[in-house]
């Protein structure tokens, strides 16, 4: 009994903050939308109104994922901006991965990768659009072009990145924990084994470390 109470007190801090959180950031959604109502074609605010209803839609209302979409989509309506049409792709994917009946699920899916792949076209330099791509499709590995896709975009940011650019100090334990996830998933064990390896020298303290640790025993007798 103890034990649940002691489980309990630390999830109630979580929610509060979760739902302050939440608050806060429809507070900021209303004020943007204000703004919007008066300077319709400015596309920075267009930007961070979308990216405040996406977070929304990441915990738990869904329809702002729709919301989200519709703005990306104005933007590229008042011009076309790369980044626009790959964060549009992306909300058609989180959409599409929410959806049960398989015709709709397969349009969202198909219909983001597509737009994600001519954004990475516009700007196939980007590393930022590598790993927003990449991002994406690694949460749909059921589907193999999306694992195939990530794969490449992980190792595109791996082997062109500066090793001090932000990105990569930022992200490089969790870049090579999911590609090697990823590998994992293709049957490819001794590179995922290698990745893993990897992140537990390089990157002790990470949160990525102890699951590598985890995976690695469990690849021990297939790499």
């Amino acid at each position: 009994m103890k034990k649940i109470i002691f489980i309990f007190l630390l999830i109630i801090p979580v929610f509060l903050y979760s739902y302050t959180d939440i608050i806060v950031i429809k507070e900021q959604i209303k004020k943007y939308e204000d703004y919007l109502e008066k300077y319709p074609n400015d596309t920075q605010k267009m930007f961070d109104l979308a990216r405040l209803y996406e977070y929304l839609g990441e915990n738990g209302s869904f329809e702002s994922f729709s919301r989200a979409k519709n703005i990306y989509k104005n933007i590229l309506n008042i011009s076309y901006i790369p980044k626009a049409q790959l964060l549009y792709g992306r909300v058609l994917l989180k959409i599409g991965k929410e959806q049960w009946f398989i015709p709709i699920k397969l349009w969202y899916v198909y219909s983001g990768y597509s737009e994600m792949s001519d954004a990475v076209k516009n700007d196939p330099y980007s590393i930022s659009f590598h790993y927003i791509r990449a991002n994406a499709l690694y949460e749909l590995k059921d589907f193999p072009f999306c694992v195939d896709t990530s794969i490449s975009d992980y190792e595109y940011i791996l082997n062109n990145s500066n090793y001090d650019s932000q990105l990569l100090i930022d992200n490089n334990a969790e870049i090579l924990f999911k590609l090697a996830d990823l590998k994992e998933l293709k049957k490819d064990y001794k590179r995922a084994y290698e990745l893993y390896e990897k992140i537990v020298k390089k990157y002790k303290e990470s949160f990525y470390s102890q699951l590598s640790k985890e995976r690695m025993k469990s690849l021990v007798n297939k790499k």
